[in-house]
């Protein structure tokens, strides 16, 4: 602030390059907690009824996707 800078300058230029480290680092942590916690359910639970929302997602998805191949004209 003394330099002239605001405080949101001042967060930009100090505060976020110390924290942003962490932060990709809280990102990645994260990410790979969700991905386990995915996999262990899909492998685990094979009755739809036990099935936690993430699962239930990704089989809707791939259940509800359009055959593009199955439209287009056969190949000689």
């Amino acid at each position: 602030m003394v330099d002239g800078a605001t405080r949101v300058g001042a967060f930009l230029r100090i505060v976020f390059p110390l924290v942003a480290p962490g932060l990709v680092a809280t990102a990645i942590y994260g990410f790979i907690q969700a991905w386990n916690e995915y996999i262990i359910a899909y492998v685990l639970l094979s009755s739809s009824s036990k099935q936690t929302l993430t699962i239930w997602l990704a089989f809707f998805h791939h259940a509800a996707r359009t055959d593009w191949e199955a439209s287009w004209p056969a190949r000689p």
